[in-house]
């Protein structure tokens, strides 16, 4: 996991919040808001 984690992380899409080290849920709801909000 520790050698496959950072060698696989480039291929990922940074929106990308599923299953990801370091990105929770929270962070996805609140990146959704910030992004609705920017299109207002």
């Amino acid at each position: 996991k520790q050698a496959l984690e950072p060698e696989l992380e480039k291929y990922f899409h940074p929106d990308s919040y599923g299953y990801r080290p370091g990105k929770s849920a929270h962070q996805a709801i609140g990146q959704a808001r910030r992004r609705c909000w920017d299109n207002d």
